[in-house]
């Protein structure tokens, strides 16, 4: 079985970025995520710090249609200076 068999299209996915942590970082997470893909309703958002402080973990759940449309959505992540890393 490969990996594309393993995720039923449409449902509710969690998409994962990390950066520095700042004012308004989980704003402008929800911001990047939101141009391409709906939020689940009621909306999903999780924020957690790293022990030191120094970055911040934002876990937003979307409504995915296609592994196409989960790869537009990390390449909008991918692409902004703030994102550390995306899970």
């Amino acid at each position: 079985m490969m990996q594309e068999d393993l995720i039923e299209f449409p449902c509710d996915y969690p998409v994962k970025a990390m950066g520095y942590t700042s004012d308004g970082f989980e704003d402008h997470v929800l911001k990047l995520v939101s141009k391409h893909a709906e939020l689940t309703e009621p909306k999903k958002v999780t924020s957690r710090a790293s022990s030191g402080g120094k970055y911040t973990s934002i876990t937003v759940s979307v409504k995915a249609r296609s592994r196409e449309h989960l790869e537009l959505v990390y390449a909008q992540l991918k692409e902004d200076d703030k994102i550390v890393y995306i899970l």
